[in-house]
């Protein structure tokens, strides 16, 4: 029997050793981190003793970051890292589209400082377009990340910065381009204030339907960014405000009512998750750290509100 025991346990191949075994003894002995540090610290030592040599192949494999072997880590190209391309990268067109709006209605202004406004304005126009050019091409490129976008429970709600974006444009184009063209532009601003206040209605009704219906998320997770599919309508208002000055009587006054009932729905969904924010904030605890940048987007509605 002793016999018979010790001839099994001689057999014994890799396949029947556990898998938790496995990883705690790896097989390549460049995988123990205090093995890699000493070699890492011998290759140094050889190398500051010889001063014109260059190093070796398994040197410059050990100097990598982390030790980890620079054979087998694969670049990333362009298109794969165009996947990760995401919605809230337009927070960055909102911020410029902002300082541009910003610059334009100082009250003590002068000719640098519209020039510098324009400038902005013109950053903000190619970023815009890039930023389309990009997110298009990853949807383009691997298809169905359009839906997994919209069905997300973090990155579908930066789709309204999208739209925020759109308005803060029509908003520089009212400062920056009415007082130089004619009558025409005025009438084009009408039409896309109108047009982009049902858009944005619709994308406002749609998102919310997919948060509702398909997706559940736990109150304990809330964040300032399920505001954003109704903060376009928060930045109606201001649109409104800036476009009735150049619009005739007739077009004037609706617009501006208008805007006044876009910002009041806005401002009333933020007042409520404002109140689910909060209650998340007292019960639980703060979000992971990748996600607290999106804390200061609440204060955006109060700000636009004012």
């Amino acid at each position: 029997m002793t016999t018979r025991r010790k001839t099994k346990l001689h057999h014994c191949t890799l396949a029947s050793v556990p898998r938790r075994l496995k990883k705690k003894y790896p097989e390549n002995r460049h995988d123990f981190p205090i093995l890699r540090r000493a070699l890492l610290l011998l290759h140094q030592l050889h190398n500051n003793s010889t001063s014109t040599q260059q190093p070796t192949m398994p040197s410059r494999i050990l100097l990598q970051d982390g030790g980890h072997d620079a054979r087998h880590r694969p670049s990333l190209s362009l298109s794969r890292r165009l996947k990760h391309f995401t919605w809230s990268w337009f927070e960055c067109t909102m911020s410029t589209g902002a300082l541009a709006t910003l610059l334009g209605q100082q009250p003590f202004s002068f000719t640098g400082l519209k020039t510098i406004g324009k400038v902005f304005f013109i950053l903000d126009l190619v970023l815009f377009l890039t930023f389309c050019g990009l997110i298009a091409f990853r949807f383009a490129r691997y298809p169905g990340s359009l839906t997994r976008s919209l069905h997300h429970p973090h990155e579908s709600f930066f789709f309204g910065t999208f739209w925020v974006s759109i308005a803060l444009i029509l908003y520089c184009i009212q400062l920056y381009g009415v007082p130089s063209t004619g009558p025409w532009l005025v009438k084009a601003l009408e039409v896309c204030f109108w047009g982009y206040s049902g858009l944005v209605l619709l994308v406002a009704v749609f998102q919310y339907h997919i948060i509702f219906d398909l997706e559940k998320l736990p109150v304990f997770e809330a964040m300032p960014a399920w505001i954003l599919p109704v903060y376009p309508f928060l930045v109606l208002g201001p649109l409104a405000a800036v476009l009735e000055y150049s619009q005739p009587q007739t077009s004037a006054l609706p617009i501006m009512l208008g805007g006044l009932c876009f910002q009041g729905l806005g401002w009333s969904i933020a007042l409520i998750m404002y109140t689910i924010y909060v209650t998340r904030l007292i019960n639980s605890e703060l979000p992971e750290p990748s996600k607290r940048p999106a804390m200061f987007v609440a204060v955006g509605p109060s700000d636009l509100k004012s």
